[in-house]
């Protein structure tokens, strides 16, 4: 009995750990990809800064909002809704031929973000009781959240011209 407690514990926060992840993982992948998308779709450049302020903006907007609702509809019914709206908005976008569409797509995954980001923290924290243990979970929960948004690797800076009318500064 004991040891299926630890695994169902273990297996709640490997969980919430990764939608924690993706939640701030989606922010640092939209950025990266952000000049393909822009040489694919045409996309103005006033139009290409809405794609990753439509997701942080509406995550911004509504996470406090989406705590409410997993303390009203259940935190892990809220963190699966969160888990599919996110899937839902990647589909969208994977099939974006539009920059409308992108946007939207990104309005559609930040609804999933918000709902996963507060039940990511709050499911942990109802489900570890012991002060300690919950101190080392949300420890844990906390750095995945920082491995969300360092793990994908930034697209390569061009390097500087070789040629004779460059010079580097204080050369």
């Amino acid at each position: 009995m004991a040891q299926a407690m630890q695994r169902r514990e273990l297996l709640t926060l490997v969980a919430m750990c990764l939608g924690v992840m993706m939640t701030f993982l989606l922010i640092t992948a939209t950025i990266s990809a952000l000049s393909a998308v822009q040489a694919d779709l045409h996309v103005s450049p006033s139009a290409l800064i809405w794609i990753p302020s439509a997701y942080t903006l509406v995550v911004a907007s509504l996470v406090l909002s989406a705590g409410t609702l997993g303390n009203l509809y259940g935190r892990k019914r809220m963190f699966r809704v969160g888990v599919v709206v996110m899937i839902a908005g990647g589909q969208l976008a994977a099939t974006a031929d539009t920059t409308a569409t992108v946007i939207t797509a990104q309005l559609v995954s930040g609804l999933g973000g918000a709902l996963i980001l507060p039940n990511s923290l709050a499911i942990p924290g109802s489900t570890f009781t012991d002060p300690h243990r919950r101190t080392e979970v949300i420890t844990v929960w906390a750095a995945s959240s920082g491995i969300g948004l360092a793990i994908v690797r930034p697209e390569p800076v061009p390097r500087p011209r070789a040629d004779a009318a460059y010079r580097q500064p204080g050369a």
